[in-house]
């Protein structure tokens, strides 16, 4: 019974994938083509992937690690559980 009260449905997650023009690419990007010549840079974003929690989260532990940087205080490594 209490099975039912619960949900257990996970989001869909999508991807969407933008990737330079090789005709139209910025002109930084002649300083990478070694590392790309097939031009396949760009950005790739995923949608629900997080909850709104854990991104919050995510971003108050990435505000804190900046402080600790640009103090000089920041540990070799550190642990972040979310």
């Amino acid at each position: 019974m209490l099975f039912s009260l619960l949900s257990l449905k996970m989001p869909t997650i999508s991807i969407l994938e933008f990737f330079f023009d090789p005709n139209s690419y910025p002109s930084n990007f002649s300083a990478f083509l070694g590392q790309f010549p097939d031009f396949r840079v760009g950005v790739v974003t995923y949608n629900n992937f997080f909850t709104h929690e854990e991104l919050m989260k995510l971003e108050d532990h990435t505000y804190i690690t900046e402080k600790k940087c640009f103090s000089g205080n920041i540990q070799q490594s550190m642990n972040i559980h979310l």
